[in-house]
């Protein structure tokens, strides 16, 4: 690389330098050796202490310091009542009755309160968020079953629960490996919602997954296999599997979102995998031991 800059660069005259003309292709050997130290300047040069700084930051910071909550002011509460009925689906489906259930990331806890008018009297909820502003809005939902902590993890005396969520926060997490091999052994279910933003028209436009880096601070973008080997590679027992349809059945947000909704629904009757992987809009829910 370094090589084929150079020699790309002698060949373009330096007018800084004295406005000597390149001959057949080359510079005078004077512009040549400037172009040089220069190119090795531009491969040694170290960052500033404050972009090492700042390329230190721990990406959790935009949750605690208002960044996230600034450009998410909902904190998406008008999609739980969908998601909440996403979980029930799931648990009616394989005929799960927990008793003790816990929310790694429960945001705004709209989707945990949603949980907590639905199942029966005798289930407790507990909702677990890094943010001070997503707790600020969940203490107006608490209540003697269901209650809020401004933590990562439940406390080591909490015990193992019986169903864990983890809806949309893997992909927000520095390093999901780690992340899931905490969790494992702190409930007998996971269940898990994540977001397949790797679609071919994602990448062909770009701009998708740089947004929403910067915007909701997706750090990891996944198709459904990819998804599936994290889950696999961390220790975790995939017992099903399936697309969600928030494109097709959720209030578009933007007018990108509307002129998609047609195409996705029906490539997603031809095929929800091929939907998925080409247009994007088709989460995965996906159930583990």
């Amino acid at each position: 690389m370094h090589q084929a800059l150079e020699r790309f660069c002698l060949s373009i005259v330096d007018k800084d330098s004295g406005g000597s003309v390149a001959v057949d292709g080359m510079i005078p050997l004077q512009f040549a050796t400037v172009w040089k130290r220069r190119l090795n300047r531009s491969f040694t040069q170290k960052q500033a202490p404050e972009d090492r700084q700042q390329t230190m930051k721990s990406t959790s910071e935009r949750y605690i310091n208002g960044e996230y909550l600034s450009h998410n002011p909902t904190w998406d509460q008008e999609d739980s009542a969908w998601k909440g009925r996403q979980v029930l689906d799931m648990l009616d489906r394989h005929g799960i009755r927990p008793k003790r259930v816990c929310e790694v990331g429960c945001g705004a806890g709209e989707v945990l309160h949603q949980l907590y008018r639905a199942l029966p009297d005798d289930v407790t909820f507990l909702g677990l968020d890094i943010s001070p502003q997503a707790i600020s809005f969940c203490r107006e939902k608490q209540s003697d079953r269901l209650r809020f902590a401004e933590a990562a993890l439940p406390p080591e005396d909490c015990g193992k629960f019986d169903l864990m969520l983890i809806l949309d926060v893997m992909e927000h997490v520095e390093c999901p490996h780690n992340f899931l091999r905490e969790l494992r052994g702190l409930a007998h279910y996971k269940l898990l919602h994540i977001p397949l933003e790797m679609s071919a028209f994602a990448v062909m436009r770009g701009r998708p997954l740089l947004e929403a880096r910067r915007k909701v601070g997706h750090l990891h973008f996944y198709t459904r296999d990819l998804a599936l080997a994290t889950l696999q590679e961390s220790g975790l027992e995939v017992l099903d599997h399936t697309f969600t349809t928030p494109a097709l059945q959720l209030k578009p947000r933007s007018r990108g979102e509307r002129l998609m909704r047609l195409p996705r629904r029906i490539l997603h009757l031809v095929s929800p995998s091929l939907a998925a992987r080409l247009l994007g809009g088709f989460p995965l829910l996906v159930l583990c031991k």
